[in-house]
């Protein structure tokens, strides 16, 4: 019986071996995947693109661009960034920031955003928030999620708007699936309101109904990250009223307006005449396709555009060319403003932390 135990047991170590082997190369080719996705994807969607046109024509095409158009693309850029700063100023409760101060970090979480794949970037407004304008990280996370929920929330609404205003040649399944993204925002938004107006009872009858707060208590590990937990559920009841949601709105109806502009003034500005509506139309699936990103953008951009104009009635070659040449151009918009943004916040920086300096080193501040 001592010998059955012991080829048992080796029996058992050399199955789980084998098991542990297995999905380790599992998860290598899993993580592989995952990184080498963003890395393949622009190769691949520049092959279609310039399988479509010859680079000479997206020189022409920028040579020739109206400077005017540009300019006029640039302010509503900014101006978006400027509503986008005001959205965030109205959703931080715990400190008031400086409108300027805030304006510069988040330019700075826009780039980041845009830069890193598969939206990792979002993290960076929490740290930069709480690096920069010293905002606790619960409120980070608060009014970055309630901010993104009403970006997506509207971009659902717009979906739905698009294709009851617009005779585009949609398939029936995507027509239906903007429609039926429109219903489910208005069924989750009347959801939210009602949950909102009686946030208290809610709260008192999952206290009473259920285990999970003795839970808390009992477990040691969740017990650790209770109290941020509970920070950040206060943050999110902090900014859960009329006044504050009224402003989010607002200021994110404003913000896409801007961008609509934005990119509806790059296309013209090449030399294309387009409507606004049918504009809106494009920058809305390639807002989507975002949910695609690679690194800086780079192939997802190009396969959005290029799809939305193509929907509109593009040619191949013209909506190669636009898609193109509308990322290198937002691209340097986003250089711009995120370059003023890092000197600016690197002097602010620098003044701000004078006054402890010199308190180090001599024992008294500048005032005293």
């Amino acid at each position: 019986m001592s010998v059955l135990r012991v080829l048992n047991r080796r029996y058992k170590n050399r199955y789980f071996q084998m098991n542990n082997c297995v999905n380790y190369k599992k998860e290598i080719v899993k993580n592989s995947i995952k990184w080498l996705f963003p890395i393949a994807l622009p190769f691949v969607i520049y092959w279609v693109l310039f399988s479509k046109m010859r680079p000479e024509d997206f020189l022409v095409t920028i040579k020739n661009a109206s400077v005017l158009w540009l300019a006029l693309g640039f302010i509503a850029y900014s101006a978006n960034q400027a509503f986008r700063t005001l959205r965030f100023q109205c959703l931080i409760h715990t400190k008031k920031t400086l409108r300027k101060q805030l304006f510069r970090v988040q330019s700075l979480y826009i780039f980041y955003n845009y830069l890193l794949p598969f939206r990792t970037g979002e993290a960076t407004y929490i740290y930069l928030a709480r690096k920069h304008l010293n905002i606790p990280v619960a409120n980070g996370i608060s009014s970055l999620v309630v901010a993104r929920m009403f970006d997506y929330s509207l971009l659902i609404v717009c979906c739905g708007i698009i294709a009851l205003c617009m005779k585009l040649r949609m398939t029936p399944w995507i027509s239906m699936l903007m429609k039926g993204g429109a219903v489910l925002f208005f069924a989750i938004t009347a959801l939210f309101i009602l949950c909102m107006l009686r946030k208290n009872t809610y709260v008192v009858w999952i206290g009473e109904k259920s285990n999970f707060f003795a839970l808390w208590q009992e477990n040691k590990l969740i017990q650790k990250f209770s109290g941020e937990f509970q920070k950040i559920v206060q943050s999110f009841r902090e900014i859960s009223n009329i006044r504050t949601g009224l402003q989010t709105v607002f200021y994110t109806l404003c913000t896409w307006l801007c961008i609509f502009l934005a990119f509806y003034m790059i296309t013209r500005g090449l030399g294309y005449s387009v409507s606004f509506l049918q504009m809106t139309a494009v920058s809305v699936i390639a807002v989507m396709s975002r949910a695609f990103q690679g690194v800086a953008d780079f192939g997802s951009h190009e396969m959005g555009w290029f799809g939305g104009l193509v929907l509109i009635g593009f040619s191949g070659k013209d909506a190669s060319i636009v898609s193109f040449s509308s990322h290198i151009i937002i691209l340097c918009y986003m250089l711009v403003v995120t370059i003023y943004s890092k000197i600016t916040l690197r002097k602010y920086d620098a003044i701000a932390a004078a006054p402890c300096i010199l308190k180090e080193r001599y024992g008294r501040s500048v005032g005293e």
